[in-house]
């Protein structure tokens, strides 16, 4: 028998603190694989804005935010700066909002989606350029 029933109890892969460890694990990986291979901190930052992106679709926005300040001292301990130093330049930060911003966005669209679908699924949605009621 292949899937879940009501009756049984969740994967461990359905809590959020579990998503939030491996997606800090993945961005931990993904930052060692570009420190070894010598990426520079620009195509590090898209990197790891990819997966903090696909992270924040995974996760509540809490979760998000913190994957988002793990990638960041990562990102700026290992690949920016060397020995896991990290600095609080303007550059630094930088690449703090835009890891933040990513994670936060990413984070929001799917509930903000689901709260459409519902909204359509109960009748409260007007279709595209309706009148006001």
């Amino acid at each position: 028998m292949t899937g879940r029933t009501q009756t049984q109890s969740p994967w461990l892969s359905d809590l959020p603190e579990v998503r939030f460890g491996l997606a800090a694990g993945a961005v931990a990986a993904l930052v060692t694989v570009c420190v070894r291979l010598g990426v520079d901190a620009a195509t590090a930052l898209a990197l790891v804005a990819g997966v903090v992106a696909a992270a924040g679709v995974a996760l509540p926005r809490r979760f998000a935010a913190a994957v988002a300040l793990s990638a960041w001292g990562f990102l700026t301990g290992f690949v920016v700066n060397t020995g896991g130093q990290l600095t609080f330049g303007p550059a630094d930060l930088d690449r703090l909002g835009v890891l933040v911003i990513v994670a936060l966005v990413a984070a929001t669209v799917p509930a903000l989606t689901r709260r459409a679908r519902a909204a359509v699924a109960h009748g409260r949605a007007r279709p595209v350029g309706a009148p006001h009621a």
